[in-house]
């Protein structure tokens, strides 16, 4: 185990309270929706074909993440171009060798967290 130690010099803030999921929740869908409006939108005379471009769409928006500097594409991105830089070196040196040879960069709490 490893306890990182940080001196905080002056006045202390309290961390902001962790939002209600129904608000948090709200804001994403809310987000969701202003981000499909500002999209191109495509129909067709198939309603089958447009139900497919509408769910390839909320596919697209799924696998982008909001960064500092805007949206950031993140499916099918190698571990290497994550945008989390300390990740990089602690999965290389953390992921059991059966994973490494297939290209593969977990840790073994991956599923803890599920």
């Amino acid at each position: 185990m490893t306890i990182h130690v940080v001196p905080v010099v002056g006045p202390t803030v309290e961390p902001a309270p962790f939002p209600n999921l129904d608000d948090a929740f709200g804001r994403i869908l809310t987000a969701h929706r202003g981000w499909e409006q500002d999209c191109t939108r495509v129909w067709t005379d198939n309603a089958v074909l447009n139900a497919l471009i509408r769910q390839s769409l909320h596919d697209l928006r799924l696998t982008t993440n909001q960064t500092e500097t805007g949206l950031l594409p993140v499916a099918g991105i190698p571990w290497f171009a994550v945008p989390f830089p300390s990740l990089r070196p602690y999965l290389l040196r953390v992921s059991p060798v059966a994973f490494k040879r297939r290209n593969i960069f977990i840790d073994s709490t991956v599923g803890d967290r599920v």
